[in-house]
């Protein structure tokens, strides 16, 4: 890390979500940024995209957790740091976070520290914004190819705070497979339908 400088606390789960946590690792330590990267999980766990992103990434890493906790150094680099980069679990989080990652979560939370999201804060079902377990509380969130439910309803839609959505390149007509049922309810979607006053 650069000394004098506030780092970005990137913190990485295991997944895909992970990957993408160590892309931006690694982008933001070539403009110039002290980055300090955590992983929630042994480095040798990563598979897929994951590993490919944490193998170009080429910055020092630490854990997160230890044992059944937080790891012990976690809340001073918490207290150095300017950003968190939430990486640890994205929409396709199904199951309640618990023991040491529920642990971090609140942690986090407890820092007051501004959060930036990937895809989703940690926490939130991305398909109908329920908190699973406990959530992160994101300043804003940065999301892939389309908003999903889980930032647009509550309680989800309170802890995404400032959601942009940004071009990975997946074509348009991906959204004919998945064919979705629900839609973002603003004007645009209704206007038309309404008589001319």
């Amino acid at each position: 890390m650069v000394s004098g400088i506030r780092p970005i606390l990137v913190l990485c789960g295991p997944g895909n979500n992970g990957g993408d946590g160590f892309v931006a690792a690694r982008y933001l330590a070539a403009a110039g940024h002290s980055v300090d990267v955590r992983l929630i999980r042994p480095a040798e766990h990563l598979k897929g995209d994951a590993l490919e992103a944490f193998g170009h990434m080429e910055l020092p890493y630490a854990a997160a957790l230890e044992g059944d906790g937080v790891a012990s150094d976690l809340t001073p680099a918490l207290e150095r740091a300017e950003l968190v980069i939430d990486a640890l679990f994205g929409a396709g989080l199904d199951r309640p976070l618990s023991g040491a990652v529920l642990a971090l979560v609140e942690a986090v939370n407890r820092s007051g520290v501004p959060v930036l999201a990937v895809d989703l804060p940690s926490g939130l079902n991305g398909a109908d914004g329920a908190i699973l377990g406990g959530a992160i509380k994101a300043r804003a969130t940065i999301t892939f190819f389309r908003e999903k439910p889980g930032h647009l309803l509550f309680p989800g839609r309170g802890l995404c705070g400032r959601v942009s959505v940004a071009d990975i390149g997946i074509r348009p007509d991906v959204l004919d497979q998945i064919a979705p049922a629900t839609f973002h309810n603003c004007p645009d979607l209704w206007l038309g339908s309404l008589a001319a006053p």
